[in-house]
């Protein structure tokens, strides 16, 4: 499994950004710049603006359901048994190397 940092792609975006404008502006004739770039500000901008858009609404979300369980667990933690465990349980190791 591959771990991609925010920053990583944002870099890595702004190299195909680059790529995409120097490839634009070599073009030869005005129709196909005016072309690509008419494509770039109707489909490819508004697809980089609802990944951005799903992106920061998927940090909202998660952080707000990270402090909901950390106020839950502290919650529950004051009535008593937050943990799920029983306090009166005692473990006796019997020596078989299983020991944590």
């Amino acid at each position: 499994m591959r771990v991609t940092r925010i920053s990583t792609i944002f870099d890595e975006g702004t190299g195909r950004a680059r790529t995409v404008y120097r490839t634009v502006a070599q073009q030869p004739g005005w129709v196909t710049r005016a072309a690509l770039t008419l494509f770039l500000l109707i489909i490819a901008l508004p697809i980089v603006l609802l990944f951005l858009l799903a992106l920061l609404a998927a940090v909202v979300l998660f952080s707000v359901l990270a402090l909901a369980h950390g106020a839950w667990r502290k919650v529950a933690g004051l009535f008593g048994g937050g943990s799920g465990r029983s306090s009166n349980i005692r473990v006796i190791y019997r020596g078989d190397g299983m020991r944590p």
